[in-house]
């Protein structure tokens, strides 16, 4: 399954709720240096609020951090990477849903889990999804933010694909979607009228 191109123009969004689900793209033109050059995975966006997972996070020594949580565990030698720069003590797992808990939310065919919510059950079944990444905080914008951001041109839309979640051979997820939306860098700030 190949990444798809979002059919909504990025420059005119009036339904928020229409990016859930959605891989956020930072543009060339986004300097901030907690998401430049970064793909953000969109778990719920509602006109009050948005919020989702960084999903080329770099790991920032967080596995250290966290190692004493996931010992004697299945988790106890998996990195933990950085989802965002909100909440970064709280860890989640982003998850394919061939094993899901009552307490996971779904999106499409990926899942989010709080791993507070399910430690205990992970080392009972001793059974772990066959995809899956380890993230502590995530992304937040509240209202109206994302939308001046998304309008200023410092994000483009994705549909979202789980192989680019989940596929270590994919080294630059954010250069892997940069190029499949076929924008040169060089021309972008031209392009939305900025220089």
């Amino acid at each position: 399954m190949q990444l798809q191109r979002k059919m909504e123009s990025v420059q005119a969004i009036e339904d928020m709720t229409l990016l859930k689900g959605s891989f956020l793209v930072s543009s060339p033109m986004l300097k901030d240096d907690r998401f430049k050059q970064t793909a953000v995975f969109i778990c719920e966006s509602s006109p009050n609020r948005t919020f989702g997972f960084i999903i080329n996070p770099t790991e920032k020594n967080t596995t250290a951090k966290f190692k004493n949580k996931f010992k004697k565990t299945m988790l106890a030698n998996v990195p933990v990477y950085s989802g965002g720069p909100v909440d970064e003590h709280r860890l989640f797992l982003l998850h394919s849903n061939d094993h899901v808990w009552p307490e996971s939310l779904k999106i499409g065919n990926i899942c989010i889990t709080k791993i507070n919510d399910v430690i205990k059950n992970i080392t009972k079944e001793q059974k772990l999804p066959n995809d899956y990444i380890i993230i502590s905080g995530f992304a937040n914008w509240i209202q109206f933010q994302l939308e001046r951001e998304i309008t200023m041109g410092y994000w483009l839309l994705a549909q979202p694909n789980s192989n680019i979640i989940f596929d270590k051979k994919i080294t630059n997820k954010w250069k892997h979607c940069i190029e499949f939306l076929n924008l040169n860098t060089n021309t972008y700030a031209h392009y939305v009228g900025t220089s």
